[in-house]
């Protein structure tokens, strides 16, 4: 099996080893690409905020009420 190069938008791309993913489903798998891993910490972190972002929405929801203890 060769390393074959894989066009992207017309430029071609070598893949990091043979029979890498070469589409979304690289974010998916364990990875030591460093523009992976990176873009995986950034959408980790987004997911994150927005649980903690709805979950201080539910708290601020309980305490509208007064009789919120």
């Amino acid at each position: 099996m060769t390393n074959t190069p894989v066009e992207v938008m017309g430029v071609p791309r070598a893949q990091p080893y043979p029979g890498a993913p070469d589409n979304w489903k690289r974010f998916f798998t364990f990875s030591t690409d460093h523009k992976v891993i990176g873009v995986q910490y950034i959408v980790t972190s987004f997911v994150f905020f927005l649980i903690g972002g709805i979950l201080s929405m539910i708290m601020r929801g309980e305490l509208i009420t007064p009789d919120a203890i």
